[in-house]
C-alpha cells in the first residue's frame, strides 16, 4: 500500500510542476490540466484564491483584457454564454464590493467606457464586461476577490471571466502554492 502512495504522491507533485511552469490547456474541459486545475480551485480557501486572482488582475495586460472581456472585440463574446442570472450574479458581485471599498456607483458611468446602467439586472454582456474592465484595471484586487467569491459559488465561470492568460496564470500561482506546502 505504501508504495501506491509513493506513486500517488510523485504523480501528484509531477502535476502540480507542470501546471506551475504553465504547461497544460486549463481552459479546456476534461484536459488532465483543466481537470487538475479545478482540483485546485477547490483545495484553495478563500483567502489564497483571493490573493491569487488579485494578483493575477494587476498582472493582466489591461488592453490584452480588454480585448479578451468585450463582445466582439476579438473574437467570440465570453460573458454571451452565461445565463441572465449569472451574469447578474457578476456584475452583482463586481459592484458590491466596489461599494464596500466606498465608491458611489453612480460614478462608474462616467468613468467605464461602455458602462450605461448601474443596475445589474439590466445590464447585458457588453455592460458587464465594461464593469469587469473598468474594476480589473483599476481596482485589481476587488476584482480578485471578485473572481474568487464567484468561483466557489460557480467554477465554471472563471474562463469566462480570466481568459486564456489569466487562467494560466492562476493555474501557475495555484500549483506553485501547493509545491511550497510540500
Amino acid at each position: 500500500m505504501a508504495l501506491f502512495q509513493q506513486i500517488g504522491t510523485m504523480l501528484e507533485e509531477e502535476t502540480l510542476r507542470k501546471l506551475s511552469q504553465g504547461h497544460g490547456n486549463v481552459e479546456e474541459p476534461g484536459t488532465p490540466a483543466h481537470d487538475n486545475f479545478q482540483k485546485l480551485l477547490t483545495q484553495a480557501g478563500p483567502s489564497l484564491l483571493k490573493d491569487v486572482f488579485g494578483s493575477v488582475a494587476a498582472n493582466l495586460d489591461s488592453t490584452q483584457y480588454a480585448l479578451h472581456i468585450t463582445p466582439g472585440a476579438a473574437g467570440p463574446n465570453p460573458l454571451g454564454p452565461l445565463g441572465p442570472g449569472e451574469r447578474t450574479a457578476v456584475a452583482s458581485t463586481l459592484l458590491s464590493h466596489l461599494i464596500g471599498d466606498g465608491l458611489d456607483p453612480e460614478e462608474l458611468l462616467g468613468k467605464a467606457a461602455g458602462l450605461t446602467t448601474v443596475d445589474p439586472n439590466q445590464m447585458d454582456a457588453g455592460q458587464v464586461a465594461a464593469l469587469a474592465g473598468y474594476v480589473q484595471r483599476n481596482h485589481p484586487s476587488l476584482f480578485g476577490m471578485t473572481v474568487a467569491e464567484l468561483v466557489q459559488r460557480n467554477p465554471g465561470v472563471i474562463n469566462r471571466l480570466l481568459g486564456s492568460a489569466g487562467l494560466a496564470s492562476a493555474a501557475s500561482a495555484l500549483a506553485t502554492h501547493f509545491l511550497g506546502q510540500r
